[in-house]
């Protein structure tokens, strides 16, 4: 019985992880021998288009933490560890943006949300993972988004029926610090990716960037985010895949989204229909 308990909470798991991997691009370009490539009205991708989505994939995580970075700034700044942990807890962009659904809901919160970058192409009844992704997010070290994700939880936990009730030690004091090394770390990797794209792509260079109030810095970077925002939440599926088709037509030039550079950040976890 407790095998069988097991397997069933594995399975509830991956079939979370496949839905959000299809479910958070409907209208990116996917692989053309993945699951979602034989869907009809699906954009195939070639080799650098696929890694344009996983760039700016990546780029989405670094709008969640721009946003996460200031939220748990201010509860830090608190007096006492039962304000800090309290703030943390109810400040909408900090819990939905790290934390998902939760832990309970075999949501993984930001570390699945990474994880889906390599995973374009997934379906609802079969999930698919760009080996060559993998290989860069394992090499460039992006495996620290669990253990920021972790620490955090193990923080703020109120107690969950799968989690312990978390402890606010002067170490939690530093998660900011985490978010932010875990940002620019993004940024890093987004280059590593891009270099064997570098002749074939217009996807300006990442390192160096930084949050701002209207979105990301330098421009260059905010066009590219706010193009993934274009192509990943747009007002309809027709409107997103129209933006597809455009970057790959201009080979990911930031700004092939059509939206200026000043927009506000949006809030993760939407999902286009």
């Amino acid at each position: 019985m407790a095998n069988m308990v097991r397997l069933i909470s594995h399975a509830l798991m991956l079939a979370l992880i496949v839905h959000k991997a299809h479910g958070d691009c409907e209208s990116c370009c996917v692989p053309a021998g993945s699951p979602a490539a034989k869907e009809g009205g699906s954009i195939k991708c070639s080799g650098c288009d696929l890694v344009a989505m996983q760039m700016g994939c990546f780029l989405d995580k670094v709008g969640a933490l721009c946003a996460v970075i200031p939220a748990l700034s201010k509860c830090i700044a608190h007096s006492t560890s039962a304000e800090k942990k309290a703030c943390a807890l109810k400040d909408e962009d900090i819990h939905q943006n790290v934390m998902g659904t939760g832990p309970d809901d075999g949501d993984m919160g930001l570390f699945d949300d990474y994880r889906m970058c390599c995973s374009r192409g997934s379906t609802m009844r079969e999930h698919y993972s760009d080996k060559t992704c993998a290989a860069t997010f394992n090499a460039t070290g992006l495996q620290a988004v669990r253990k920021f994700h972790d620490h955090y939880w193990a923080c703020v936990s109120p107690g969950t029926k799968t989690t312990p009730k978390g402890n606010w030690t002067s170490d939690c004091d530093g998660l900011a610090k985490e978010a932010e090394a875990l940002m620019k770390l993004t940024l890093t990797s987004h280059d590593v990716y891009r270099k064997p794209c570098a002749s074939s792509l217009k996807v300006a260079a990442a390192v160096g960037g930084s949050c701002t109030n209207a979105g990301l810095a330098p421009k260059a970077l905010n066009s590219m985010w706010n193009d993934w925002q274009s192509i990943a939440f747009a007002d309809d599926i027709s409107s997103a895949k129209k933006f597809t088709k455009a970057c790959v037509l201009k080979e990911f030039e930031p700004g092939c989204g059509g939206v200026p550079g000043t927009a506000p950040l949006k809030k993760q976890h939407q999902v286009v229909v």
